[in-house]
């Protein structure tokens, strides 16, 4: 199969999977848990591109295949919808010290043609404190538009 790496067009989409426990605490869904990004921040957290996923169903599918893989380590999980949201709106936040995100395509074997990853893209001149990152996830959910119900 063909991964190769492909720039995101900023007008197209791209959905974040949502899945239970790992994205919930106490039954309530957390969006400090959806996106908890990883360090070093080169790491990102995972999202699928539309491109590739084209339907609400194809993401449905892309997401139940996902679940599989996180039961064999957590076997009470489910797989509860996505959440979408534009590219070029993600790129476009910037917190007041410069840092804002990136979201780049990450296509691979195991993940798939459609895997992508929202990170942290800091400015040039200061470095990425906790404050900015918690200010960044923050604002990361405006434009997360509300969950995609999973009815299969």
């Amino acid at each position: 199969m063909d991964f190769e790496k492909e720039h995101i067009p900023s007008e197209d989409n791209v959905a974040r999977f949502i899945f239970k426990p790992n994205h919930y605490e106490n039954d309530e869904f957390r969006w400090n848990k959806a996106f908890q990004f990883p360090k070093p921040i080169e790491q990102g957290e995972s999202v699928c591109w539309e491109r590739y996923a084209a339907t609400e169903q194809v993401k449905h599918q892309i997401g139940a295949e996902i679940l599989q893989i996180i039961q064999k380590r957590k076997s009470d999980a489910s797989y509860m919808g996505f959440r979408m949201a534009n590219v070029g709106m993600i790129r476009d936040l910037k917190n007041a010290r410069g840092h804002g995100f990136e979201v780049d395509h990450k296509p691979s074997e195991e993940e798939g043609k459609h895997h992508a990853e929202v990170m942290y893209f800091p400015c040039q001149e200061l470095d990425l404190k906790p404050t900015d990152r918690a200010e960044l996830k923050e604002m990361l959910e405006g434009v997360f538009a509300l969950l995609a119900v999973c009815n299969i």
